[in-house]
């Protein structure tokens, strides 16, 4: 069956006419009953060989794999589903690594769900099983509903009683998927979670973004508008970034439309520190995500960032970037950290930004 369909979808002429009969065709063949019964396969042979035998394209992209335990190579004991629609065999399957289905044109994405993705770093077994767990749960409208999940919950918010407010905003949800129904909840109460080991954390919203940051990134912007050059960013580790009129009124036009930054192998908290170096900007964590702003306006008209907005500074920060060309029309930029110089190094850094200060203060005092 799934070999003349695929045969039926190559042939259909016209490239618009064949995008919709591929995206129908797609859909028809996930909700055809299909069985599986594999054991011991790696995640990536266990992809190749969904495509071999029901005839759809799974997609996994290397990042997404990278926040298993052992990426690629995660061992799938027992994968199996018998006599049941497809997208529903598939969905299981992979809800047991954290992961959700999206249905693209042409093929499945397999993504992270929202609390693997915050956890910010390779996942652990344990904190796979919370999220299986909470997800399994079915939380409504009475105590004893949301109960279940008291005990696993450690709160990390300056609240009173946060168990009786998170409570009461779950019960106001009503029936849903436990992680559904919690991630709603928390979103009244400006929070956010994660799984830590068996347990879930609940912390405020600015600083799960902040974790976020720790995520690695990768950027490529030649003379590319500088908000997609932080779109880049925000795609990769999951957090808002949001940039005030009036910082970029404050770039150059050049910098505006043709900004130039490159880097691989750092934290996303790094890089946005060289990126607002290089621009002359600097942001806040807020529980909206990130604004950017312009530090040199006397107004500092900033977005509301939230109640628990805060500076992205760094005990270690950021004081210079070094271009590194890397190929023809191709530069990468090193960060260098305070902690990377010599005492004698910060020191005369730290006179040459006084005089610069000083300058700039007897300037404002002429007429």
């Amino acid at each position: 069956m799934w070999t003349m369909l695929i045969a039926w979808m190559i042939t259909l002429p016209g490239a618009a006419q064949e995008r919709a009969d591929m995206q129908g065709l797609l859909q028809a063949v996930l909700d055809q009953p299909a069985k599986l019964s594999l054991t011991d396969i790696k995640l990536a042979d266990l992809i190749a060989v969904l495509e071999q035998e029901t005839g759809v394209a799974v997609r996994m992209s290397p990042d997404v794999m990278s926040m298993l335990p052992h990426g690629p190579e995660t061992l799938f004991t027992q994968a199996e589903f018998g006599n049941v629609p497809l997208r529903e065999g598939l969905a299981g399957l992979f809800a047991e690594l954290g992961m959700t289905l999206e249905v693209r044109r042409d093929h499945v994405e397999v993504v992270p769900t929202a609390g693997l993705l915050r956890i910010g770093r390779r996942a652990t077994w344990e904190e796979l099983d919370a999220l299986r767990q909470v997800a399994a749960l079915q939380p409504g409208l009475n105590d004893a509903d949301v109960e279940p999940l008291r005990g696993r919950i450690q709160f990390r918010v300056p609240q009173r009683e946060p168990w009786e407010a998170l409570a009461a905003r779950m019960r106001e949800v009503g029936a849903g998927a436990g992680d559904e129904v919690l991630e709603i909840a928390c979103g009244k109460l400006g929070w956010s979670w994660y799984p830590e080991g068996s347990k879930i954390v609940v912390v405020p919203r600015s600083d799960q973004f902040a974790r976020q940051l720790q995520r690695v990134v990768t950027v490529r912007s030649q003379r590319r508008p500088f908000a997609e050059t932080l779109d880049q960013v925000s795609a990769q580790c999951g957090v808002p970034i949001i940039v005030d009129p009036g910082a970029l009124s404050a770039l150059s036009p050049d910098a505006r439309q043709r900004f130039v930054f490159s880097s691989e192998g750092y934290a996303a908290g790094d890089v946005l520190n060289a990126i607002a170096a290089q621009a002359r900007l600097s942001y806040l964590i807020g529980d909206e995500g990130i604004v950017f702003y312009d530090p040199a306006s006397g107004t500092q008209r900033v977005p509301p960032a939230g109640n628990g907005a805060r500076s992205a500074s760094s005990s270690d920060p950021v004081v210079g970037l070094v271009p590194v060309t890397i190929g023809p029309g191709a530069v990468i930029h090193l960060l260098v950290r305070e902690s990377d110089l010599p005492p004698d190094v910060i020191e005369e850094l730290k006179n040459r930004k006084a005089q610069v200060v000083e300058t700039i203060r007897s300037s404002l005092k002429q007429p």
